[in-house]
């Protein structure tokens, strides 16, 4: 398998089938970047913009709890992962997800130093609004040429 170093990866997309454990692997990339880098990290937080329900924090939690790797840092900043190391919003229309990742997203990432943006899911209202306004109608193709 071809090695690629992580400062030319930019963009990943993770799909596969429902249970296939896409969430799963989400979930456990939003804590594992805010490991340091001595632990193979970034030491930073993550952003994580929904379409279509909420973060499961819960669910996060419990990666968090259950991993032992995870669970014995020490607390503090810079050591163990937490909840508060994911900044979440949810965007439940076309217009709102435009305007966040177009000028929310930006400010944020570079305040907070950022080291991991979710998006999840980039299509879902672009289907929502391809339903909405009818099959073959506008806008978006238009719109979706304008993705960040």
């Amino acid at each position: 398998m071809k090695a690629y170093d992580t400062g030319s990866i930019r963009n990943v997309a993770v799909v596969g089938h429902s249970g296939a454990g896409k969430t799963q692997l989400v979930l456990g990339l939003l804590l594992a970047v805010q490991l340091p880098p001595s632990r193979g990290g970034l030491g930073r937080p993550a952003l994580y913009v929904s379409t279509e329900a909420p973060l499961p924090a819960g669910r996060l939690a419990q990666l968090l709890a259950a991993n032992p790797r995870l669970r014995d840092l020490p607390p503090g900043p810079g050591a163990r992962p937490s909840l508060d190391g994911v900044l979440s919003v949810s965007c439940n229309d076309l217009e709102t997800q435009d305007h966040i990742l177009s000028f929310q997203v930006p400010v944020e990432a570079r305040h907070r130093r950022a080291g991991f943006l979710v998006l999840d899911s980039v299509a879902a209202n672009y289907r929502a609004e391809f339903d909405r306004r009818g099959r073959g109608g506008p806008p978006g193709p238009r719109r979706a040429s304008r993705l960040p």
